[in-house]
């Protein structure tokens, strides 16, 4: 894990292997950060927050090919919110409390999803879009 000084983290968060926290990032209470995530700077993720959800497989299945989540930069992702692997948010983007935010989902930059929203996987939202709450 490659963790800045200019990181701020809450209590109790957990990491991954191959994780990546570049300068200036907030980190709160409770957060959980699972395998393969990118986080840029000056992103803010909210507590009990969990980056980067991996469905349980079997120990025998094996990935050929990594699969990375990306948090872009100076994006804000609110309490609650839990984002699958795959998942890449484009700089600027913010994500409201407690959204889900399914496998394979690619959000543009400066994009805003609502709280209470849930976004199948295999998704593309474009630049610049906005989905209200409880979509």
């Amino acid at each position: 894990m490659v963790r800045n000084k200019k990181t701020t983290k809450g209590r109790h968060v957990n990491f991954g292997q191959n994780v990546t926290i570049e300068d200036g990032v907030l980190l709160g209470n409770n957060v959980s950060i699972g395998d393969n995530v990118i986080i840029r700077q000056g992103a803010t993720i909210g507590d009990n927050a969990i980056i980067g959800y991996s469905d349980t497989q079997p120990k025998e299945v094996t990935s050929v090919m990594t699969i990375f989540t990306e948090i872009g930069e100076n994006v804000k992702v609110r309490s609650g919110t839990v984002i699958y692997q795959g998942t890449h948010i484009g700089n600027n983007s913010m994500v409201g409390h407690n959204v889900v935010i399914r496998e394979n989902t690619s959000i543009g930059q400066h994009t805003y999803i609502g709280s209470l929203t849930a976004i199948e996987g295999d998704t593309s939202i474009g630049d610049k879009v906005g989905i209200h709450s409880q979509c």
